[in-house]
């Protein structure tokens, strides 16, 4: 029997609301079904409306269903990028509208009535389709062909994805109405209109001067402007090359060269006024922007350009770089200059470079002072930077200025707002329209992100299947660096205000990750990142907190960072950055408040965390740490200096580091009155390096005393404690006598720091007596509310401690000892009963975890010795992969 078109809507749509209430249902959710109104011709079925348990609204969506009894056309040529996708011809009205128009997500789902399996489609996702569309709409077919996916099933499997998809195409339409509102496109036709019957030196310099106050230029606008422009599709940028079909320009830049440091054509022809001046524009244009090289698609090959051998490079002295360098003192003399009359760059730049000095106020005078000079008609790109500068300036001051003039300052900001929009714009300077809209909208951020999302993705997804022997040849690396390159210089060269206390560091977060994701490949058919350059070493350095770039080194288990080959030149740029410090010492200080862009006590915590990483001769390293002490003696805060990482730094390299530096450090922590703990494993390094009586003087100067003798035993004085390990290389008859002042003080008052201290490190001898003492002060945390011991510290310390000395000394564990595991907190019951008797527990309650807890060497001594432990262990690690718990396996146990 044959069904009616009718029989056959009704059919596939009853499937497909049976099948969504049921799946929505599953997830908590409810369906509210409304078929979409008789009246409204837009090629939508149903619209739903989701709601929670509650009848809560959480998002709706359209829905264009088809049914069929046939079976579904499916495309069989190998050859055609839509191999084995269904195909469906739907109109090209209804597809505009769907890709276009509407705000809520649209699924397009076609059921199977012969198998009652239903496929889904995500039109508004699908990157093809905008283009597909313009051609049908130039070849005059009303009519589109999608393609929907055999894998896009409706099911339970598929019901998290087909969510996430519904988000995606909400947040494609939001981008796209900002796109197409209006219908107002930017028009770069000026750039060829006018400059015709020019060479094609002033072609470039004409164009170049349209957007003056932007020298970086989204590669997507570059590729539009004449004469770079040839046609449409032979016209792009990839990563750092620019592709071109456009002959005259091709063949001019090929007869460019760069003799003596001076820009020239190879015919040493003079063809246009200022020719020398241009030409350093043009190719200082290429070098800001990032483009290496020029290729040719046109006919007839051509060999490719090398624009990056006619870059010239120069220490550039203007206050921003000199900023970027460090250089706080030239820095300060260069914005107290008088501005020179008539240049709109520099104006910008200085008031820029006051944003990053974090003085606001500057700043805001500066570009106030420019928005109120700019002509609005005549200069709207300097105007919109200008006015948008001031709208962020006026954020930051209000919720990160609180000085007394924090209101005056506020008053003169109040009027700012983005006043200019689309159609002024599109009026006076069509060829702006595009980056008007990304620095209004933010939109050059969002694409960016995008991009550099992606490529994060990408890296992630082929680190995960390089563990696993996977491998590809092309690793994304100089997608993903020419990306965040390009927006970075974007905002230094255009002057652009920009978040830099979280977008940009995120950004910058994932970059990192993307290269140490790159770095740390195995499989040698990958291409890996190589060796680290200055530009994502600056990068780190500047935009990347200390605390994640410990998570991301550990993530990755790095041990050495290589540089690159002529490794002097990074060496020499980190030594610059501590050096133009201490020649601006006077002016650190200002450096230091919460809210500034940059600070200075983050930036050198991280330039001493990679130098302890650097794979490069030690001595390198020495100079620059060197050159940290040298700033840190000199600093009045001394709160800035990096301790920690300075610690860090000595034991990363103990093997190599010699005792003179490490006690310039330990001078370091002796510089003013603040007492600071953190260094005790900095003592032990230099006492196992030096001879007797440097440990003696060492001792004498950090608990200033004159004679050992007089060595008063009382951990009140914290120092003393972090002593304890150095006093085991002194004479016999110093070891003795402290043994013995060690022994009357537990004798006359016990104390059980002191005792754990001292026979930890066999300063006095394992005693029964005193063991006993120390096991009394074991406290009782079997009652003790969790409420009182938040962050995991129902750990009983003094527990754990005495199970450290029963496994150091050999101690048998009678049921007295067990006993002890009743003081343990319930949470920790069974560690410690495990820890009591690690041959015989019942492996069936054990935790793999802990072998994690306390990481000492009696420990691990200990672990050793129980093949029990060992086999349990290795069950584990079949069945749940702990990397932390394999790689103590690994490396200490089996």
């Amino acid at each position: 029997m044959n069904y009616d078109n009718d029989y056959i809507r009704k059919e596939a749509d009853d499937k497909l609301k049976g099948k969504f209430r049921k799946l929505f249902h599953q997830n908590n959710m409810k369906l509210k079904e409304h078929s979409a109104s008789a009246g409204e011709d837009n090629g939508t079925d149903f619209y739903f409306d989701v709601t929670n348990e509650k009848e809560e609204h959480i998002f709706f969506f359209r829905n264009q269903n088809k049914g069929t009894f046939n079976d579904l056309p499916i495309i069989k040529n190998k050859d055609d990028v839509n191999f084995g996708k269904i195909y469906h011809t739907i109109s090209l009205r209804n597809a505009i509208n769907y890709y276009t128009e509407f705000d809520e997500a649209i699924i397009f789902t076609i059921c199977d009535l012969n198998t009652n399996i239903i496929y889904w489609y995500d039109i508004q996702n699908d990157t093809t389709l905008k283009e597909r569309i313009v051609k049908q709409q130039s070849d005059g077919i009303n009519s589109i062909q999608i393609y929907i996916s055999t894998e896009n099933i409706l099911n339970e499997e598929s019901f998290e994805v087909f969510l996430k998809e519904i988000n995606f195409s909400k947040i494609n339409q939001i981008r796209k109405k900002k796109i197409l509102g209006g219908n107002i496109e930017a028009d770069y036709s000026k750039t060829k209109t006018d400059t015709e019957d020019k060479h094609v030196i002033d072609k470039i310099d004409y164009t170049l001067k349209l957007f003056e106050g932007i020298k970086v230029l989204p590669a997507k606008i570059i590729i539009q402007l004449y004469p770079f422009k040839g046609t449409e599709n032979n016209t792009f940028i990839n990563e750092f090359e620019l592709y071109t079909d456009n002959e005259e320009f091709f063949d001019f830049m090929n007869g460019l060269c760069l003799k003596d440091d001076e820009l020239e054509v190879e015919s040493k022809e003079m063809f246009v006024e200022n020719q020398k001046d241009k030409l350093r524009k043009i190719i200082s244009f290429f070098q800001v922007n990032h483009i290496h090289h020029i290729r040719w698609k046109g006919k007839n090959p051509k060999l490719q350009i090398c624009v990056h051998k006619l870059y010239r490079y120069g220490k550039c002295d203007c206050e921003r770089c000199n900023l970027e360098r460090l250089n706080l003192k030239r820095t300060n003399t260069l914005l107290n200059d008088d501005l020179k009359e008539g240049g709109n760059y520099e104006t910008l730049r200085r008031g820029y470079t006051y944003y990053l000095l974090g003085d606001y106020k500057n700043s805001a005078d500066i570009f106030l002072s420019v928005y109120n000079e700019s002509d609005r008609s005549n200069n709207p790109i300097i105007y919109t930077i200008s006015t948008y500068n001031l709208t962020r300036l006026k954020k930051l001051i209000k919720f990160n200025y609180y000085e007394d003039d924090r209101d005056t300052i506020l008053e003169k900001l109040s009027s700012i707002d983005f006043d200019i929009d689309e159609p002024f714009i599109n009026r006076n300077a069509p060829y702006f329209l595009d980056i008007y809209k990304g620095i209004k909208e933010s939109r050059y951020f969002d694409d960016i992100e995008d991009e550099i999302e992606n490529s994060f993705k990408e890296i992630q997804k082929l680190s995960f299947d390089d563990k696993f022997g996977g491998w590809i040849s092309e690793n994304g690396y100089y997608k993903l660096k020419s990306t965040f390159l390009r927006f970075t210089t974007y905002l230094e060269h255009n002057f652009i205000i920009f978040n830099q206390y979280s977008e940009f560091k995120n950004l910058s977060k994932k970059v990192l990750e993307s290269i140490f994701a790159l770095y740390t490949l195995k499989n040698p058919l990958t291409d890996k990142y190589e060796k680290f350059d200055w530009s994502i070493l600056e990068m780190w350095i500047f935009s990347v907190d200390i605390g994640y770039s410990k998570y991301l080194l550990n993530k990755y288990n790095i041990k050495r960072i290589k540089i690159d080959d002529d490794y002097f030149k990074i060496i020499d740029k980190l030594n610059e950055l501590i050096e133009n410090l201490i020649n601006s010492n006077e002016y650190i200080n200002d450096f230091t408040n919460w809210f500034n862009p940059m600070r200075i006590d983050y930036i050198l915590s991280k330039i001493v965390l990679i130098t302890s990483f650097l794979d490069v001769e030690f001595k390198e390293k020495e100079k620059i740490i060197l050159n940290i002490i040298h700033l840190g003696k000199m600093l009045e805060d001394k709160h800035i200096i990096p301790y920690d990482e300075l610690v860090n730094f000595v034991e990363k390299n103990e093997n190599e580091i010699n005792k003179d530096l490490v006690k310039e450090i330990i001078d370091l922590f002796f510089f003013d009155e603040h007492k600071r703990f953190g260094f005790g494993r900095v003592l032990n390094i230099y006492s196992e390096k030096s001879s007797q009586l440097e440990i003696e003087n060492l001792i004498k100067t950090v608990l200033k005393i004159e004679n050992l003798e007089d060595i008063e035993i009382n951990l009140d004085n914290r120092y003393l404690g972090k002593l304890l390990y150095s006093f085991t290389y002194l004479n016999e008859d110093l070891k003795i006598q402290i043994k013995n002042k060690i022994i009357e003080k537990l004798k006359e008052n016990f104390d059980d720091k002191l005792y754990n201290l001292a026979v930890i490190y066999d300063i006095i001898d394992f005693d029964n007596e005193f063991f006993e003492k120390f096991i009394s002060t074991i406290p009782d945390m079997s009652n003790v509310e969790n409420n009182r011991h938040p962050f995991r510290s129902e750990e009983n310390f003094r527990l754990t401690q005495t199970i450290n000395l029963i496994f150091k000394y050999n101690i048998e564990i009678d049921n007295k000892l067990k006993s002890l595991v009743n003081k343990s907190h319930p949470n920790y019951f069974e560690y410690y009963s495990w820890l009591m008797d690690i041959d015989n527990y019942d492996y069936s309650k054990f935790n793999p975890y802990w072998i994690l807890e306390n990481q000492t060497v009696h420990y691990f001594e200990r672990f050793k010795k129980s093949q029990k432990l060992k086999e349990e262990l290795s069950k584990c690690l079949k069945e749940n992969y702990i990397e932390g718990v394999a790689k103590i396996y690994i490396e200490e146990l089996v």
